[in-house]
């Protein structure tokens, strides 16, 4: 081949190798201009709707968090959450970034406020076993013997607790936070024994494990059959795994009946899901399932059904109510009854803030307050 064609061929490729470099330099440089220009024109949008926008919020949000923007994404977090509740899925989404950067036991704190601040918008079952999950990581990971490690405990164990009270009655995943449960304690057990504890404190812990395996066993929920064959491999006393077995039957006599309110939800069109909920929960209340039952079931209700202030209402009549059954109480248990009728009807009016039924009761409460 002749040389010089040679050359001429080379050049040519060389020129329509930088012409492309150059074509590709100026479309990443338009591209990043027009995110410019859509990020410019979400926020125009919050600022002249005074942040009352919940798409642009969710938009603005997902991009800057797409271009790994995080110090304007924490920003708009923070006033995306002053407007309006967070979906679960945008707390853990959030949290999780936080996380990939929580080095400090500061930013292990942080981590679990953002957890708290998550469960004042909706309290589900999900947020709970992820805040759980964050407290055990942290306590398992502390060195042993230490203060803080026994800080971290108490700290886990009221986690726990809460949780259970909360949404441990959760008949779908309610065992997964007596799972966690059990687990914590067997943990704590065995670091009791491999450091030698004495008889008493062995005895107290197998006492809190074997609670753990009972309180699960007294609810109608899943996984029974399960945790009763690992309660009966743990116990060694044969006349408390007779008690546990009792509990079973008990439980499973609500478990029927349940199964069908399940199903029901699972299946219903998005019209009628508000309709299956309170179906359910007019059951539980015929039925005299308890106080914590019913509360459990409209926290589920609650996150699907949001934007419906009837469910609010409904689940705001339900806590007065139990305020007025406690009012003979100690006065501590009546003020807690309606910290808690405040406490909903301040998420109600931020879910519904068109309500003007809603707004007018949470006005009077927080007066009363």
């Amino acid at each position: 081949k002749d040389p010089a064609m040679q050359g001429a061929t080379k050049m040519d490729v060389d020129e329509e190798k930088e012409s492309d470099s150059d074509s590709s330099s100026m479309s990443d440089d338009d591209d990043e201009e027009e995110i410019d220009e859509t990020i410019a024109i979400l926020e125009l949008r919050l600022k002249t709707c005074g942040g009352r926008d919940y798409e642009a919020h969710a938009e603005l949000m997902r991009i800057l968090r797409e271009k790994n923007m995080m110090k304007k994404l924490e920003k708009a977090r923070e006033a995306f959450s002053r407007e309006f509740p967070l979906t679960d899925e945008l707390w853990l989404e959030w949290i999780g970034d936080e996380l990939r950067l929580a080095i400090t036991d500061d930013d292990q704190e942080g981590v679990s406020s953002l957890y708290e601040r998550a469960l004042a918008d909706y309290c589900t079952t999900g947020l709970w076993l992820a805040y759980v999950a964050h407290e055990q990581q942290r306590y398992a990971a502390c060195d042993a013997g230490s203060e803080k490690k026994e800080e971290l405990l108490r700290k886990t164990r009221d986690v726990i607790a809460r949780s259970l009270a909360k949404m441990g009655n959760d008949f779908d995943k309610g065992h997964q936070l007596w799972e966690e449960h059990r687990k914590l304690e067997m943990l704590v057990l065995e670091h009791e024994e491999q450091r030698k504890a004495d008889a008493s404190s062995i005895a107290a812990q197998k006492d809190r494990i074997r609670e753990a395996f009972l309180g699960q066993l007294r609810i109608p929920g899943r996984e029974l059959d399960a945790v009763l064959q690992a309660y009966k491999q743990w116990e060694a006393e044969p006349e408390r795994v007779k008690a546990a077995e009792a509990a079973v039957s008990a439980a499973k006599e609500w478990v029927v009946e349940r199964e069908i309110q399940e199903k029901k939800i699972s299946s219903a069109p998005a019209t009628e899901v508000l309709q299956a909920w309170m179906g359910y929960i007019a059951l539980e209340t015929e039925k005299k399932g308890g106080a914590d039952r019913i509360a459990c079931l409209y926290e589920r209700a609650l996150l699907p059904c949001c934007l419906a202030p009837s469910l609010w209402q409904a689940f705001v009549d339900f806590l007065k109510q139990q305020q007025q059954e406690h009012a003979k109480d100690a006065k501590g248990h009546d003020a807690k009854s309606q910290e808690a009728v405040v406490v909903a009807l301040k998420r109600a009016v931020r879910n519904c803030p068109y309500s003007p039924d809603l707004w007018s009761q949470y006005c009077t409460a927080m007066e009363k307050r």
